[in-house]
Order: C-alpha cells, then sequence, then structure tokens
C-alpha cells in the first residue's frame, strides 16, 4: 500500500508538473524530435525519458542520493560529461538543415538512448535529488514514498512530453522551408546550451 504525506503530495504534484513542462534539455530535443521526425517516430525518445526518470529516482532514492550528498565531488564528476553531451547534441541540431525527409544525417534518439541521457542530464538529476530531499517523509517508508513520486512523475512525464513533441509537430506544417527549418534548428541548438549553461556555474552538490 503506498503510504506518503498528504501535506507534501499536492505540493509535490505541482513541483512535478512544473518542472516536467519547463523548458530543458529533454524538452527541447523532444520539440526539435516533434519537428525533424514527427508524432511516431518521437514515442521511442518520450517513453525513455519516463523511464529513464523513473528509473534514475528509483535508484538515487535507494541510496544513491545520499551517497552523492555526502560526497559532492563525485556529483561534480558526473555533471561534467552529461554537460559536454548535451552541448555535442545542441551542436548536432545547430548544423542540421533538412526537412522531414529520408535523406536526414541524424535519427531520433531510440528508448534505450534516452534512458541513459537521464544519467548525464544535469536538469534531471538536480531535479530528482531535490524531490527526494525535499518531498520525502522521514515519518513514512521511504520505498513507499518513492513508488508515489515515482506515478506522479510518470502522469506528469506523459503531460509534458507528449506537448512539447505535439509542439514540433505542429511546427513542422509552419516550416516548410528549409531556410526557416535551419533558423528553427539554430535556436533549439542555442536554446539546449543556454538550459545547461545554469549547471556549470553550481557548486558540486
Amino acid at each position: 500500500m503506498f503510504s506518503y504525506d498528504p501535506d507534501l503530495l499536492s505540493a509535490f504534484i505541482v513541483f512535478a508538473l512544473a518542472t516536467a513542462i519547463s523548458p530543458g534539455p529533454n524538452n527541447f530535443l523532444l520539440l526539435s524530435s516533434g519537428l525533424n521526425f514527427g508524432w511516431r517516430r518521437s514515442i521511442p525518445h518520450a517513453l525513455g525519458i519516463i523511464a529513464g526518470i523513473s528509473f534514475v529516482i528509483v535508484v538515487l532514492g535507494a541510496g544513491l542520493g545520499g551517497y552523492l550528498e555526502a560526497n559532492p565531488n563525485v556529483h561534480s564528476v558526473i555533471r561534467w560529461p552529461g554537460i559536454l553531451v548535451i552541448l555535442y547534441i545542441a551542436w548536432k541540431i545547430i548544423r542540421s538543415n533538412y526537412l522531414n525527409t529520408t535523406q536526414k544525417k541524424y535519427r531520433p534518439f531510440t528508448f534505450i538512448e534516452a534512458c541513459l541521457f537521464q544519467w548525464v542530464n544535469p536538469k534531471a538529476l538536480i531535479i530528482v535529488l531535490t524531490m527526494i530531499a525535499v518531498y520525502t517523509s522521514p515519518q513514512y517508508p521511504i520505498y513507499s514514498q518513492l513508488s508515489v513520486i515515482v506515478l506522479v512523475e510518470i502522469f506528469s512525464g506523459i503531460i509534458a512530453t507528449t506537448t512539447w513533441v505535439m509542439m514540433g509537430v505542429y511546427l513542422e506544417r509552419v516550416f516548410t522551408n528549409s531556410k526557416y527549418l535551419r533558423i528553427f534548428n539554430i535556436c533549439m541548438g542555442i536554446l539546449l546550451i543556454a538550459a545547461v549553461v545554469p549547471t556549470i556555474f553550481v557548486s558540486g552538490s
């Protein structure tokens, strides 16, 4: 049976929805995927994000979060590869200048790739560590609370990923000219870089 502090639950739901749908690496990538590849080919990417973050919650909540909190230098080591991965992806998006055809030079994320990406996504790691630290209570079993957190995160993730992919699908109808798609991809790449820059200046924690 799920046990969770009722005073925390409503606040956590708001937090989960706000952070899931807010701009960030995952959502910028989904927007770009929806535009460049369409809804159907973006589904594995969206599901991979939801599954990946859920797994991160379970692992961090089960003990790794406490270890990282006690050893901030380890967190810094983990954060930097993630930053480099996101910058590389941003560069790939900026360089792309083609419409939704079969001649693309890159492909959408697979389910597994999207899952693994969450382990190098600074925003996802910071949010998960925050929700575990702030929205759990010592008065309830940790695994029961993690179950509730995962369920809420799955619900929030479905809303967020669907919203961003569909925005991309809608924009695909607008950008019928390769010049406009080129501008869009450059903007998405810049926004992706902007989303990760603040994490560079966060002290290891």
